[in-house]
């Protein structure tokens, strides 16, 4: 058939053209490499991306350090060496306002209250050597250690009062300072506000701008200013002679105790709003009697109201 005989033809092809044909091949895949090698060239690079899922393992030996922690910047400067000075207060001055002042105290850690400076310094007359420190103030922490070793000296005659300047952050820290501080120490006071305390001295002229603690001050037997040092304390020769001539004014009239007020009892009938001349005056009884001057005493007269006079024997020569 003419078909079949076609097919046949073509299926019998000679060497050369079979030659022609694999040539034709050869020459079109070299085209298409070239154009496939030509686009990949002129394509732009990938990106090198960086996986940050995917930590790299730390380093092992010394490389592999934990990060460094830094301490904590101080909540406000300590007075640097160049600045200490130290002054005698003449005369002795009391700050006003200093034994009103309310102070905070912890106790177990934990915040109790506050208290007046007045009544922790009350009682038996003795010197006061108050500290302003913090646990932050490098100074004040070496001053710990130098009033401890002094305080063996002191007996009773001096009393350490130490106030804390600024919250107390790090109680642990605080507490162990704390009980580094001499035996005999009050109970240790914090000045929560920072500036209640240094306020009150730069307010009365005693501190002057841009000071600021470690602070020392004496205060002698009538809780007056008598000295004041300002930044550590290095000579602590100076602090000790001003010590001793405190305590031995403790014996002097100057720190006597004042005598005890003697207590009035009332005579009877006092507060019936009458004043009766006999047992009843201005002295005793002063909420029936009305009476204003000293010496005088509220007579009653009969027909006219009780009024304050002087008795005869205030008339009378000696």
């Amino acid at each position: 058939m003419p078909g079949l005989h076609d097919e046949d033809e073509v299926d019998r092809l000679g060497p050369a053209q079979l030659q022609r044909v694999l040539w034709g091949g050869a020459l079109v895949a070299g085209l298409l490499a070239g154009a496939m090698a030509w686009s990949l060239s002129i394509a732009p690079p990938r990106p090198n991306h960086k996986i940050v899922d995917e930590a790299p393992p730390l380093l092992a030996g010394a490389a592999a350090r934990p990060a460094e922690v830094l301490p904590a910047a101080p909540e406000r400067p300590a007075t640097p060496a160049a600045a200490r000075r130290d002054a005698e207060v003449s005369p002795p001055s009391r700050l006003p306002g200093l034994l009103g002042l309310q102070l905070g105290f912890l106790r177990d850690n934990e915040m109790v209250g506050t208290i007046a400076f007045g009544e922790v310094v009350r009682g038996t007359p003795a010197v006061k050597l108050v500290n302003l420190w913090a646990t932050w103030c490098t100074p004040c922490v070496r001053e710990i250690q130098m009033f401890r070793a002094l305080s063996r000296e002191w007996r009773r005659d001096v009393r350490f009062v130490p106030i804390h300047i600024g919250e107390v952050n790090d109680r642990a820290m605080y507490r162990r300072l704390v009980d580094q501080m001499p035996v005999a120490a009050e109970e240790p006071l914090i000045d929560g506000s920072g500036d209640a305390v240094q306020g009150l001295l730069r307010a009365t002229g005693v501190l002057e701008p841009g000071e600021g603690i470690p602070i020392t001050l004496l205060l002698d037997c009538r809780h007056e200013l008598r000295w004041i040092h300002v930044g550590e304390l290095a000579d602590t020769d100076a602090l000790t002679s001003r010590l001793a001539t405190l305590r031995g004014e403790l014996g002097s009239p100057r720190c006597a105790l004042p005598p005890p007020v003697a207590i009035v009892e009332p005579p009877p009938g006092c507060g019936d709003g009458t004043c009766a001349a006999s047992l009843e005056s201005c002295a005793n009884c002063p909420e029936d009697c009305g009476c204003t001057i000293a010496g005088m005493e509220c007579r009653s007269i009969v027909g006219e109201a009780p009024r304050c006079v002087f008795p005869e024997s205030a008339f009378s020569r000696p």
